[in-house]
């Protein structure tokens, strides 16, 4: 690629990196249950962190079940259990 080929990818990407770092975003994963805390809230790792967090489906989960989690706007305070993990069975 020329010299201005380059010069115009580098100053894109500076401009996207600016403008990309204060993105507030949410965060879908899949965990297991570890432990169950009571009153809706149970223990699930991220990151090897763990966290206790809020069970928003409103039924019982067991421990070792494998849920969704997600991190509204990346604020970790509002991580909350969002659906029940099932893998698809391959045909």
């Amino acid at each position: 690629m020329s010299e201005i080929g380059n010069s115009i990818i580098k100053s894109i990407n500076t401009i996207l990196n600016e403008r990309l770092k204060d993105l507030k975003f949410d965060k879908t994963f899949h965990t297991t249950v570890m432990e169950k805390d009571g009153d809706g809230f149970y223990t699930v790792h991220y990151l090897g962190q763990p966290y206790k967090i809020y069970n928003a489906l409103g039924t019982d989960l067991a421990v070792g079940q494998t849920v969704w989690v997600k991190i509204p706007g990346g604020i970790f305070r509002n991580m909350h259990i969002c659906g029940l993990y099932m893998k698809k069975k391959h045909r």
